[in-house]
């Protein structure tokens, strides 16, 4: 079991949700308005940054992770200038 922080721009939501929904995916936390920086320009939700990030947290078997990982990276290819990452922990236990 894995944990996966899927942070992206906000105007990936719908992108990103989609794929969630086709992975058949039980549950997942969402936090909205997050502010950082990376490869892409800084999301700071400011006059001169203004665009801002969600994260999305999704504990999940290893078969929906490689499901929802392939989809993931499809977004990110072919909107590879919004910023999309996803970074993957184990998940000892979830209650």
């Amino acid at each position: 079991m894995k944990l996966m922080m899927i942070i992206y721009n906000r105007s990936l939501s719908q992108l990103v949700m989609d794929a969630v929904k086709e992975t058949k995916q039980d549950g997942f936390t969402v936090f909205q308005n997050i502010t950082g920086e990376g490869r892409t320009e800084p999301k700071h939700g400011t006059h001169i940054w203004p665009s801002l990030n969600n994260m999305l947290l999704i504990a999940a078997e290893n078969t929906k992770v490689k499901l929802l990982t392939t989809k993931l990276k499809q977004i990110h290819e072919k909107h590879s200038d919004e910023g999309l990452k996803i970074i993957l922990l184990k998940a000892e236990s979830v209650m």
